[in-house]
């Protein structure tokens, strides 16, 4: 894929990641700031920072070791890559006690998300049975591949500027 290609797919998740982090705050009101900044999504609230990992292929765990945050997430679209990418990755994620990860489709005609809190879920699930519940969570959000992901943004006409 090309660099306008990944763009396009990131700047996508980033603006799923900003509208969901505003709507789950709507009460609150408490967003003070949000800044991209090329995988991460930065956030603000009142309550500390929250941050949000991009991933469209091979997840680069350095760059959620790399931050402090009330909490972190990481956002990537609901497809075979992703799901095999939390399966290999899972005992690493479990370090993280503030880490989820959520699979979108923004697309679907269904739901949209599912999310996970990997330290969470290993306490409550036995181990045998780990890949199983991951693939239950998995089918319930359609699948969406990065080509299909990026010809759903080339069919949606962009906002005319004011």
């Amino acid at each position: 894929m090309d660099a306008e290609g990944t763009e396009k797919l990131l700047s996508c998740l980033a603006e799923w990641a900003e509208a969901y982090t505003r709507h789950r705050s709507i009460y609150a009101k408490d967003v003070q700031s949000v800044v991209r900044k090329g995988q991460v999504l930065e956030v603000v609230k009142s309550e500390g920072k929250e941050i949000y990992c991009l991933f469209l292929g091979g997840w680069d765990l350095s760059l959620v070791e790399s931050k402090e945050a009330h909490r972190i997430f990481i956002v990537s679209f609901n497809n075979e890559e992703s799901f095999r990418e939390l399966v290999k990755n899972w005992q690493q994620l479990l370090a993280r006690k503030n880490l989820k990860v959520v699979m979108v489709n923004p697309f679907s005609a269904g739901e949209h998300k599912w999310m996970i809190s990997p330290a969470v879920h290993h306490t409550i699930t036995e181990e045998g049975a780990l890949e199983k519940g991951l693939l239950s969570l998995f089918k319930s959000v359609e699948q969406v591949s990065l080509a299909d992901a990026l010809a759903a943004l080339e069919r949606v006409p962009e906002e005319p500027e004011e």
